[in-house]
Protein backbone atom coordinates (compact mmCIF):
# COMPACT_ATOMS: atom_id res chain seq x y z
CA UNK A 1 0.00 0.00 0.00
CA UNK A 2 1.41 3.23 -1.06
CA UNK A 3 0.60 6.36 1.89
CA UNK A 4 2.12 8.86 0.12
CA UNK A 5 5.01 10.96 -0.32
CA UNK A 6 7.82 8.39 1.03
CA UNK A 7 5.58 6.26 3.77
CA UNK A 8 4.20 2.58 2.63
CA UNK A 9 2.66 -0.33 4.34
CA UNK A 10 3.35 -3.82 3.82
CA UNK A 11 0.98 -6.92 4.33
CA UNK A 12 2.38 -10.55 4.48
CA UNK A 13 0.10 -13.88 4.87
CA UNK A 14 1.98 -16.48 6.15
CA UNK A 15 2.18 -19.90 4.05
CA UNK A 16 1.96 -22.52 6.83
CA UNK A 17 -1.20 -21.16 9.08
CA UNK A 18 -2.20 -17.96 6.83
CA UNK A 19 -1.61 -15.46 9.76
CA UNK A 20 -1.38 -11.53 8.71
CA UNK A 21 0.89 -9.37 9.13
CA UNK A 22 1.42 -5.96 8.69
CA UNK A 23 3.82 -3.11 8.68
CA UNK A 24 4.69 0.54 7.76
CA UNK A 25 7.55 2.93 7.51
CA UNK A 26 9.58 5.44 5.14
CA UNK A 27 12.75 3.50 4.35
CA UNK A 28 15.34 4.20 1.75
CA UNK A 29 14.37 1.94 -0.76
CA UNK A 30 11.13 3.74 -1.23
CA UNK A 31 12.82 6.96 -1.18
CA UNK A 32 12.20 7.98 2.81
CA UNK A 33 14.84 8.98 5.12
CA UNK A 34 13.46 6.06 7.87
CA UNK A 35 13.10 2.44 8.38
CA UNK A 36 10.68 0.13 7.88
CA UNK A 37 8.68 -0.31 11.61
CA UNK A 38 8.01 -3.71 13.59
CA UNK A 39 5.98 -7.22 11.33
CA UNK A 40 2.37 -6.56 13.72
CA UNK A 41 -0.11 -9.72 13.30
CA UNK A 42 -3.19 -8.81 12.39
CA UNK A 43 -5.82 -11.16 15.03
CA UNK A 44 -9.11 -12.29 13.70
CA UNK A 45 -11.16 -14.95 14.30
CA UNK A 46 -8.76 -17.83 11.85
CA UNK A 47 -6.11 -17.30 14.46
CA UNK A 48 -8.09 -16.20 18.00
CA UNK A 49 -11.54 -17.38 17.76
CA UNK A 50 -14.83 -16.39 19.22
CA UNK A 51 -14.44 -18.40 21.55
CA UNK A 52 -11.15 -17.37 22.10
CA UNK A 53 -9.76 -14.22 24.51
CA UNK A 54 -10.26 -11.70 21.38
CA UNK A 55 -14.30 -12.92 20.93
CA UNK A 56 -14.51 -13.32 24.83
CA UNK A 57 -13.21 -9.70 24.90
CA UNK A 58 -15.60 -7.97 22.56
CA UNK A 59 -18.20 -10.16 22.29
CA UNK A 60 -17.15 -11.61 18.80
CA UNK A 61 -17.41 -8.25 17.40
CA UNK A 62 -14.26 -5.72 16.45
CA UNK A 63 -14.56 -2.81 19.08
CA UNK A 64 -16.02 0.48 17.40
CA UNK A 65 -12.58 2.46 19.33
CA UNK A 66 -10.72 0.00 16.94
CA UNK A 67 -12.67 1.50 13.73
CA UNK A 68 -12.32 5.06 14.82
CA UNK A 69 -7.99 4.33 15.03
CA UNK A 70 -8.29 3.38 11.16
CA UNK A 71 -10.62 5.98 9.94
CA UNK A 72 -8.20 8.77 12.18
CA UNK A 73 -5.33 7.67 9.47
CA UNK A 74 -6.51 8.34 6.11
CA UNK A 75 -3.17 8.61 5.41
CA UNK A 76 -2.48 4.69 6.32
CA UNK A 77 -6.22 3.48 5.31
CA UNK A 78 -7.93 4.71 3.40
CA UNK A 79 -11.22 2.98 4.32
CA UNK A 80 -15.02 3.66 4.38
CA UNK A 81 -15.20 1.63 7.34
CA UNK A 82 -18.42 1.65 9.65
Amino acid sequence: MYGGGDTVAQFGVSYSNNDVYVRSGNPSDVGGTGTWGIWRKVWNEGNDGTGERLGRRHGGRVPSGSRRAVNSRPDLFPCSCG
